[in-house]
C-alpha cells in the first residue's frame, strides 16, 4: 500500500515542475540544434548551448512561455559579453556560441502579431548573433521577454528604421540589459540598432557602436510611440566614421527616463530626438539627466546635440553637452526638426561648452536655470569628466571598464534593480516581474 501511494503521488506532480537542462552541441546528440531544444523546452527548463557555430535562424514557437517563478531560458555557456554581475565569459572567440543566421530573419526571434498565442516569461542570454536579415533577435506582440549579454554585429541592416540588432515591437515589460550591437560593413540604412515599441522597457548597460554606412542614415536608439514609462541608463553609444547619423530618436509618448547615459562621436553628427511626431498636445513628463554627450567635431551645419520638438513637461538637468571645436553654427539644445514649440520643461544645471550657447532661442516652454558655460574637460576614452563634479553632472560613468565603473575610479556599478531609476544590489527578478514601479 505505501508503494501505491508514493506513486500516485509522483503522477499528481505536474511534470513543468522538474527543470531540465537541454544541452546542445558537439555530441550532444539528443538535441542537434537549438530550435530543437527550444521546441522541447517547458517552463523552468534552460537551453544550454555549447560554443561552436550554429546556422540556423531560432524561431521562438507562438505560445511558448514560462511563467513568472519558472522562465524558459536560452543562453550560451559562456556568455558573449561579460556579465555585469562577474563570472565565466566568452573571453576568447572559441568560447562563443554563434548563431550565423545568414538568410534567416534574425537569431532569435517570434514574428506573430497574435494576441492569443504570444511568448513570454522567456530569458536570451550570452549569444553572438550576426547576419539576421531583420535583426539580431526580434519579438513582436509578447511579453516579459529578458534580453541580456548578447553580443550582435551587423544584423538588419538595409531594412529602413523598424529593423537593426535587437527589436521589439509591442513587446511589454522587456529588460534589454548589457548587450552590445555594432555596425561595421554595408549600408545602415535608417535601421536602429536597439528599435524599442513595447511599455514599460528597460533598456541599460549596452553599448551600441555605429562605425559603417553612408552619411544621414541610421541611429543606435529607435523609441517608438508605444513605449510609455521606459527607461534608458548607463548605455554607451559610440559613432564613428559615419558622419550625420542619430544617436538616438525617442518619439510621440510619455515618461521617458534617459540618464547616465554617455554618447560619443568623432564625426560631425546630427542631434539625439526627443520629440512628439506632429503636435498632438501630450504631457510628455520625461527626465532627461546626467547624460554626456561628446560631439569632437560638433554636430551637422546649424544643428543641435539634443533636439526637443513639441515637449510638455520635461526635465533637462545635469547634463553635459561637449563639442571640441567651436561650434558657433549649432546649439547644445534646439527644437529639433523645426518642432521648437513646448510648455512647463525646465533646463537646471546643464554644463555647455564651444557651442554657439546652451538653448537655441526659438526653442520655447523652457525654464533655464544655473546653466553653466565651462570646459568639463571630459576623458574621452572613459567618459569621465575632470573640472566637474562627476557625482553631480554628466554620465558618472567609466566606459572603459565592462562591468563599468564609476568615475571616481574606486567602486563598480552594481546590475540596477528593475525599481526606479537609482541601482541597487538587488539582481533582477525574473521577468513577469519587470514592470516599472
Amino acid at each position: 500500500m505505501k508503494r501505491l501511494i508514493i506513486t500516485i503521488s509522483l503522477l499528481l506532480i505536474p511534470i513543468s515542475s522538474y527543470a531540465a537542462i537541454l544541452e546542445v552541441g558537439a555530441g550532444k546528440t539528443t538535441y542537434p540544434t537549438i530550435q530543437a531544444a527550444v521546441n522541447a523546452a517547458q517552463a523552468g527548463d534552460t537551453v544550454l548551448v555549447y560554443p561552436g557555430i550554429y546556422a540556423e535562424g531560432v524561431f521562438i514557437p507562438d505560445g511558448k512561455a514560462g511563467t513568472s517563478t519558472n522562465p524558459i531560458i536560452i543562453k550560451a555557456l559562456y556568455p558573449a559579453r561579460k556579465p555585469l554581475d562577474g563570472g565565466a565569459w566568452a573571453d576568447t572567440s572559441g568560447k562563443r556560441s554563434i548563431i550565423n543566421a545568414a538568410g534567416q530573419a534574425a537569431g532569435i526571434y517570434n514574428n506573430c502579431y497574435c494576441s492569443s498565442s504570444r511568448v513570454g516569461n522567456l530569458i536570451i542570454d550570452g549569444f553572438y548573433i550576426t547576419g539576421g536579415t531583420l535583426a539580431a533577435i526580434h519579438f513582436i506582440n509578447d511579453y516579459d521577454i529578458w534580453i541580456k549579454n548578447n553580443v550582435a554585429i551587423n544584423n538588419g541592416y538595409n531594412q529602413g528604421e523598424n529593423y537593426g540588432d535587437y527589436i521589439t515591437e509591442w513587446t511589454d515589460n522587456t529588460l534589454i540589459q548589457n548587450n552590445y550591437a555594432e555596425f561595421s560593413a554595408g549600408n545602415v540604412s535608417s535601421t536602429g540598432l536597439y528599435g524599442i515599441d513595447g511599455a514599460n522597457t528597460i533598456l541599460e548597460y549596452n553599448e551600441c557602436h555605429i562605425n559603417a554606412g553612408v552619411a544621414n542614415s541610421g541611429r543606435c536608439f529607435y523609441v517608438h510611440h508605444d513605449s510609455p514609462n521606459s527607461i534608458f541608463r548607463y548605455n554607451y553609444v559610440h559613432l564613428h566614421n559615419v558622419s550625420e547619423t542619430q544617436y538616438g530618436r525617442f518619439r510621440d509618448t510619455t515618461g521617458f527616463v534617459i540618464t547616465n547615459n554617455y554618447i560619443r562621436s568623432t564625426t560631425v553628427q546630427n542631434m539625439m530626438v526627443v520629440h512628439e511626431n506632429t503636435n498632438t498636445g501630450l504631457i510628455e513628463n520625461h527626465t532627461i539627466s546626467r547624460n554626456t554627450w561628446v560631439l569632437e567635431q560638433g554636430a551637422g551645419g546649424n544643428g543641435s546635440v539634443l533636439g526637443l520638438g513639441f515637449q510638455n513637461g520635461d526635465q533637462v538637468n545635469y547634463n553635459i553637452f561637449y563639442s571640441g571645436v567651436n561650434d558657433t553654427d549649432s546649439y547644445a539644445m534646439d527644437g529639433g526638426w523645426n518642432q521648437y514649440t513646448g510648455s512647463n520643461n525646465t533646463a537646471n544645471g546643464n554644463v555647455w561648452w564651444q557651442w554657439n550657447a546652451l538653448f537655441d532661442p526659438a526653442l520655447t516652454g523652457f525654464t533655464v536655470t544655473n546653466s553653466i558655460n565651462t570646459n568639463p574637460n571630459v576623458n574621452t576614452s572613459t567618459g569621465c569628466a575632470a573640472s566637474v563634479d562627476n557625482n553631480t553632472y554628466g554620465a558618472n560613468l567609466d566606459v572603459s571598464n565592462i562591468p563599468y565603473q564609476k568615475c571616481d575610479g574606486l567602486t563598480f556599478y552594481p546590475f540596477a534593480s528593475k525599481f526606479g531609476i537609482i541601482p541597487d544590489t538587488t539582481p533582477p527578478a525574473p521577468p513577469t516581474l519587470l514592470r516599472v514601479q
